[in-house]
This record gives C-alpha cells, sequence and structure tokens, in this order.
C-alpha cells in the first residue's frame, strides 16, 4: 500500500511528513499549545508520530528497518546491562528530563533520528525534506530571537525543568545552527548567494542570543566545505581565493595590533546603544575561550577513563563520580563521553567506527546535495566537542544512519 498526498502538481510521501514532523516538533508542540489551551501539544505529537511511523513502516515492509532495529537493542541492552552493574544510576535513569522515559522513548528525543533518516530512500527526497524543515526551523528561531528581545530576557529550563528567566539561551544558538549550517552550506555549494542574507542573520542571531560554542562552527564549515570545491577550481580560481586568504590574514593581523583601542571603543558602543550579548562581550573581553570548569569536568574524565577498565562505567557513567556522589552534568565531549561509558578499549573500537564511517561519507560526497546533507549533519553535531551529549543529539544519530546505510548500500544516501 502506497500512503501519497497530492497538492496540485506536488506529490507528498508519507515518510516526507514524518520527516517534517520528527525535526519540526519545537513548532508543531508550541502551536498545538497556543490554540488549544490545555497544554496536549507534546502528548498529540506522541500519538501522531508513532502512527506516521507505523505507517511508514507497513509501507516500507519491516524488513528495511533491520539494521535500525539492531540499533536500538544494543542501546537498550546498554542500559540493562548498566543498571544490572550499576543500579546506583537510578537518579539519572528515572530523571524527569535525561532518564529513559523523556530521553529515549519520547519520540521526540534524538535518537529516534537515525530511524527518521534511515526511512529516506535518496538524496533528492533527503535534501528537499531538509530544505523544508530548515527555512520552516530558521523562521521559527528568529521569531523566538525577536520576541526574547522584545521581552527582555530568554524563558529557559533548568536541569529540575524550573522555568527561569536568562540573558540568553544555551540551547537556542546550537538549535539555530541546525538550519544555518544547511542554508549556509546551500548558499556556498549550490552557488545561491542570494542565501547569504539568511545565513548571516542566522549568525547574528546565534551571536546575540545564544552560547559562545555555536557560534564557532559555522565558521569552521567553510574550510570543509573548502575541500569539495577546491578540486572543482582551476589554476585561476586557486590563485584568486589563496589572496583573499591571505588578506583576510592580514586584516587579522592589522586588528590584532590594534585590539585594544577597537575593543574599548566596541565595548562603549555597546553599552551606548543597550546591547547585551554574552557571547560579544567574552569575545571582546578576552574570556571567549574560557572553559567555565570544563577543565575539571576533563580532568575527571580522564581520571574515570584510567579507573573504568576496557569496558567503562556504563551509559550515563560520565555523570557518576567515583565515590558514590551523583553530580550534575556530563563530560562535555563525545570521545570522553564515549570512553568514560564504554572504557578503553570498546569505546576506542567505536570512536575508530564512527571515525572511519564519517571519512568515507565524505569521501562519497560526490554530489553537492550529498555534500550539503552531510555538512548539515556534521556541523549540527559538532557541538558534542564542546556540551551537550550524544544520547540527545538528533544530528549524531542522522550521522550514524548515514554511516550505516553507507555500510549496506555502498554509498551515502
Amino acid at each position: 500500500m502506497k500512503y501519497r498526498l497530492k497538492i496540485g502538481k506536488i506529490r507528498i510521501r508519507l515518510e516526507d511528513i514524518l520527516f517534517v514532523f520528527y525535526f519540526c516538533r519545537v513548532i508543531f508542540t508550541v502551536f498545538i499549545n497556543r490554540i488549544i489551551p490545555f497544554n496536549i501539544g507534546s502528548s498529540l505529537y506522541v500519538t501522531l508520530f508513532f502512527i506516521l511511523l507505523f505507517l511508514c513502516i507497513i509501507e516500507q515492509k519491516i524488513s528495511n528497518f533491520f539494521i535500525p532495529i539492531i540499533v536500538y537493542w544494543v542501546v537498550a541492552i546498554a542500559f540493562l546491562l548498566t543498571y544490572f552493574i550499576h543500579p546506583e544510576y537510578i537518579s539519572w535513569f528515572s530523571h524527569d528530563v535525561y532518564g529513559i522515559i523523556p530521553a529515549f522513548l519520547n519520540p521526540g528525543s534524538g535518537i529516534w533520528a537515525l530511524m527518521i533518516v534511515w526511512i529516506m530512500k535518496d538524496d533528492d527526497q533527503h535534501y528537499k525534506n531538509l530544505e523544508v524543515v530548515c527555512f520552516l526551523l530558521f523562521l521559527f528561531y528568529v521569531a523566538r530571537f525577536v520576541s526574547a528581545t522584545r521581552r527582555g530576557y530568554w524563558i529557559v529550563n533548568d536541569i529540575s525543568g524550573q522555568v527561569l528567566h536568562s540573558s540568553y539561551d544555551l540551547e537556542f544558538g546550537y538549535d539555530m545552527l541546525f538550519p544555518v549550517a544547511f542554508i549556509g552550506s546551500m548558499a556556498f555549494l549550490n552557488k545561491r548567494r542570494v542565501l547569504y542574507i539568511p545565513f548571516i542573520i542566522g549568525i547574528y542571531v546565534i551571536l546575540m542570543g545564544g552560547s559562545r560554542g555555536a557560534l564557532i562552527w559555522p565558521i569552521v564549515m567553510f574550510p570543509i566545505m573548502m575541500f569539495f570545491r577546491w578540486k572543482e577550481y582551476n589554476l585561476q580560481k586557486r590563485i584568486r581565493f589563496s589572496f583573499f586568504c591571505l588578506l583576510f590574514l592580514i586584516v587579522l593581523a592589522l586588528i590584532s595590533f590594534n585590539y585594544e583601542v577597537l575593543r574599548s571603543y566596541l565595548l562603549a558602543s555597546l553599552d551606548s546603544l543597550g546591547i547585551d550579548s554574552r557571547t560579544v562581550k567574552s569575545i571582546l573581553s578576552g574570556t571567549f575561550s574560557d572553559g567555565n570548569g570544563r577543565e575539571m569536568i576533563y580532568k575527571t574524565a580522564i581520571e574515570m577513563i584510567k579507573t573504568g577498565g576496557p569496558f567503562g562505567w556504563g551509559v550515563y557513567g560520565d555523570r557518576y563520580v567515583i565515590g558514590n556522589i551523583v553530580r550534575w552534568g556530563y563530560a562535555h565531549n563525545v570521545i570522553l563521553e564515549i570512553l568514560v561509558s564504554f572504557g578503553y578499549f570498546l569505546g576506542t573500537i567505536i570512536i575508530a567506527f564512527l571515525g572511519r564511517g564519517m571519512y568515507l561519507l565524505f569521501r562519497e560526497c560526490s554530489t553537492p546535495k550529498r555534500q550539503i546533507i552531510f555538512i548539515t549533519y556534521l556541523i549540527t553535531s559538532m557541538k558534542l566537542m564542546l556540551s551537550n551529549s550524544f544520547w540527545y543529539t538528533g544530528a549524531f544519530w542522522a550521522i550514524l544512519a548515514l554511516v550505516l546505510k553507507w555500510r549496506r548500500n555502498q554509498h551515502v544516501c
């Protein structure tokens, strides 16, 4: 049975609806909660998600989902083994925000991205759906930034779920990074220069409303994309590009020589204009690279790797410090988190598998669409080098889906 929705000349497949529904879940829940005064957006989302997923599985046959189902079983077994060995982790497994039910069984969680990306049948379908999702999210997050600016503060939730007012939103910048990465790579790799306008707007919004870490990766994105474009350039274009790079370095050198004068002037200008950006002021004050306690977190993680044995401390092991002291937080680095959780033997195998898989994805990205898909998920998941956890990050599981599909089909998507 084939499920299709036809609007004019446009044919929308069931998996297209599911893809947009999953990645735009925040838009859906906010919209439903606004029009229905019973705060049922999340419950309705869960119901519709599983109905759509069930119909997709029926349409494509359950045998096509053998690999993602195996991955989910492996994750479930990892949790069960960890609980049997470390029953003291129960406070994290049952946590209201990061526990098993809200962080894994909830279809809005990151791990479900593996199944959603797996359902995509080809590059064209995947690319078109990403385009719809990213432009919808871009408009939504810009509207959220404008709303917070007018209000004068951000409304955020702490680890316990308590609502707080803040001068910035730690997650907002990383949320905005997803559509910004797609739009920026689309502008550069598809040579659609008009898209640099929303890309610059997105960077500005991240700069003014997000955290410092989210600002790094859109900048890192361009050197990565240059690897795709460099082989297409003739000698004249390569010389021209090298010239602009040299000019850029000269400008940076001039700024550094006159940094103190520029810094004082810009700080005074920000104050006079009433602009309060934590990221901008951290850049100007020279505290942008401060670790905010990460040095101690990394030191603790390294000690746990040394004492965790070849198979580590189990799932959520980085949240539990030796000595039966439960602490808030996580390793703030995906490599350390994997090594703490799965040990220096099994963890190294997992990291090597992911690293080789991403290298093969990079090598096999022979078309602009594949390149944009890869760049979008890669840049979004790079936040795991400084923040968050791979268990909750959809881009990480999307990358894993692409890696597994390459191994099965011998191509990216």
